[in-house]
This record gives C-alpha cells, sequence and structure tokens, in this order.
C-alpha cells in the first residue's frame, strides 16, 4: 500500500510527532523512509558570501536530518536528502515526485515565520497538491 513514506523533517516538535507516526507506519507496513529537509534560499540570493551562506544552511539540514534518523528505532531502511528550493513545499512535493512516494507524512506546523496559524502554510500546500495521500500530524 505505502511502500515509500517521506517525511518532512525541520526539527520542531510537530515534525518530531510527524516522524514518529511516520516511523509506525513504516515499521507496519514494511516500507521505505525518506526524511527531508527544506530549507529556503531567496534571502540570500544575490548576497555577497551566497556559497558560503549556502553551504552552512545544507550542513544545518543535514545536521536536523542526522538527528531526526538518530530518534529511529531502525534506520535500516531510510534515506535522507536535504533540499533547497523557493519555496519549501514545492521542493518537498518534488521530492514526493523524485522518490515516488506513497505518502507524504509532515507536521500541521513547523518553525516557519507566520505564527497564530492552524495549518502551516507549508503543509497547507503540500496538501492540496501533493499528486499521493498526505498526512498531516498535530
Amino acid at each position: 500500500m505505502y511502500r515509500n513514506i517521506l517525511v518532512a523533517v525541520d526539527g520542531s516538535e510537530h515534525s518530531v510527532r510527524a516522524l514518529k507516526q511516520a516511523e509506525q507506519l513504516a515499521r507496519a507496513l514494511d516500507s521505505r523512509l525518506i526524511l527531508v529537509h527544506a530549507f529556503a534560499t531567496a534571502d540570500i540570493a544575490g548576497h555577497s558570501d551566497h556559497s558560503s551562506l549556502l553551504a552552512g544552511r545544507r550542513a544545518k539540514g543535514q545536521e536536523v536530518l542526522d538527528a531526526a534518523r538518530a530518534t529511529l528505532e531502525d534506520a535500516a531502511r531510510v534515506e535522507q536528502e536535504v533540499l533547497s528550493a523557493d519555496p519549501d513545499a514545492e521542493a518537498i512535493l518534488a521530492a514526493a515526485k523524485t522518490h515516488r512516494a506513497d505518502l507524504v507524512v509532515m507536521g500541521s506546523r513547523g518553525l516557519g515565520t507566520l505564527k497564530g496559524l492552524l495549518l502551516g502554510s507549508v503543509s497547507q500546500k503540500v496538501s492540496h497538491l501533493a499528486s499521493c495521500p498526505v498526512l498531516l500530524v498535530r
């Protein structure tokens, strides 16, 4: 049913809960987990230190993924990828297609800058535009 489960991870409490839910599903269904972390680059485009800032964000994204993977009970069937795109939702949608995800799991809110929304803008966009089911974890 769900052979490839993609999980968007940003280090927030919501994404940790989403990861745990995805891990339970993957274990029950003998599925592969694909952990992705997306970061925006629009604010550093044209910056004089662009390549250094990009490398720093990529390294931070890898740290987030490594920390997430370390919480998993069985990381044998886990892949991970740091994504850079604007906006973040587009990167997650593209990764879902690239990895042939049967299900996308993500927190209902993340570390975005908009506060007070019931549903995060990235999760809302992914849930509306994904070509596969999306599970939003509160």
